[in-house]
């Protein structure tokens, strides 16, 4: 059923693919009889998602596309024009030759920006370069990418009132950690504060992440098994927030989660979490996410051995379908919530008469020895990123498993 959905977009493109050749065709001719060029200019809507794993309280519908060329450096010539959101193309013809720079920017009905071109370090700026030359007619792809740029807020929600109260009888202490994926501004101005929920920040430190400590006021109350977190002045851009519940007096893991959001200019990214039972170590956080994109297709292909004892090693694999052209993946690995590293596996190699070893580390392959029994989850994220290192998309892959009591033959 896939495979026919996708060929029939296909055959649904054609005509415009034929189009759009034959426009480029006829344009060559014309500007081969005059002084200057064109340039035709195609968006690549396979990249306009409109946001991260977890969206922001905005319309992030596309409406409408503008486009600016700049002129060559010796001229002040600016053009600009305004695509609908179904026109994948557009051509711009009798162009002065020489270097010329556009910009795209992707809007939604209100006029907001949503997605712009990547941003390019050589230009300092999200743009675009080409050369127009007499007589040809120069193809531009863009590829759009979210428009993180700006602030906005993050909105963390706590609540352990379905945990049993002899498994969490006193309010816990909190580690939040937020961790920027995406290039973002200095974290340094994040302003936070706890609303609700009767706990007070004993700790804040920034630098390439953004770590909080909260301890609790006084104990449990009734209606007082819940916290809100509020985060404003946050750099837009794609973050991993990891939570983590302590005892309050002796400090004791209870439980630890990750989650990834998406924060954009003037919006709220929510980030509702339920406990239902800390000392399960599952990992497990209900969020109610409102998608309006394709994010990356990751699944687990491969999970050995089919049952786990302490101190044996595990093998996980996924697979990633939706991946851009002239892009990369970057994959990370949590067990339980924490961050992990593959163990290299050693292989043997043969070259004549001598022996040699090598330690192979494949990144869509998790190899993980368990040292306790109990329930387990395993997450595998994955980025993307395009060819100058803009991150264009994600998505992420969870698996339960239980390690049994016991030992290996």
């Amino acid at each position: 059923m896939r495979n026919r959905g996708k060929q029939q977009r296909i055959f649904n493109r054609l005509p415009i693919f034929l189009i759009g050749s034959l426009v480029v065709l006829c344009l060559f001719a014309s500007c081969s009889a005059s002084h200057g060029g064109a340039v035709h200019i195609s968006l690549d809507r396979a990249q306009e998602r409109e946001a991260g794993p977890l969206s922001p309280d905005l319309d992030l519908e596309i409406a409408s596309y503008d486009l600016t060329l700049y002129g060559p450096e010796r001229t002040t010539l600016v053009m600009e024009r305004t695509l609908s959101a179904e026109v994948q193309q557009t051509t711009f013809d009798t162009l002065p030759t020489g270097s010329w720079k556009l910009r795209v920017q992707a809007k939604n009905a209100e006029g907001k920006i949503v997605r712009s071109l990547g941003y390019d370090s050589t230009l300092r700026d999200r743009l675009i370069s080409f050369e127009v030359r007499r007589g040809e007619v120069s193809v531009v792809d863009c590829t759009l990418v979210p428009y993180w740029v700006g602030e906005g807020e993050l909105s963390l929600s706590l609540d352990w009132s379905l945990a049993s109260r002899d498994l969490l009888s006193t309010k816990p202490a909190l580690a939040v950690s937020i961790t920027p994926l995406s290039e973002v501004a200095s974290l340094q101005d994040v302003i936070i504060a706890t609303p609700q929920g009767g706990y007070t920040i004993t700790g804040q430190e920034a630098g390439d992440a953004l770590s909080v400590e909260l301890s609790p006021e006084d104990g449990i109350f009734l209606g007082g098994r819940a916290l809100q977190l509020a985060l404003s002045v946050l750099p837009a851009g794609l973050y991993e927030v990891s939570i983590e519940l302590l005892t309050e007096a002796s400090s004791v893991r209870l439980w630890k989660g990750v989650r990834f959001a998406s924060v954009m200019d003037e919006g709220t990214t929510s980030l509702d979490i339920s406990l239902l039972d800390p000392n399960l170590q599952t990992g497990s956080i209900a969020i109610p996410i409102e998608e309006h994109l394709d994010p990356l297709e990751v699944s687990f292909t491969s999970t050995t051995p089919s049952t786990l004892y302490p101190g044996q090693k595990g093998e996980f694999t996924v697979a990633v379908t939706g991946q851009g052209s002239d892009s990369s993946l970057s994959y990370a690995w949590y067990v339980n919530g924490e961050k992990v590293e593959s163990e290299s596996e050693t292989e043997t190699e043969t070259e004549g008469d001598s022996e040699t070893e090598s330690d192979e580390v494949f990144p869509e392959i998790l190899l993980y020895r368990f040292t306790e029994a109990g329930q387990y989850t395993i997450t595998s994220s994955v980025t993307e990123e395009d060819s100058v290192g803009n991150l264009t998309n994600w998505g992420m892959a969870q698996w339960e498993l239980t390690v049994e009591q016991g030992e290996v033959d």
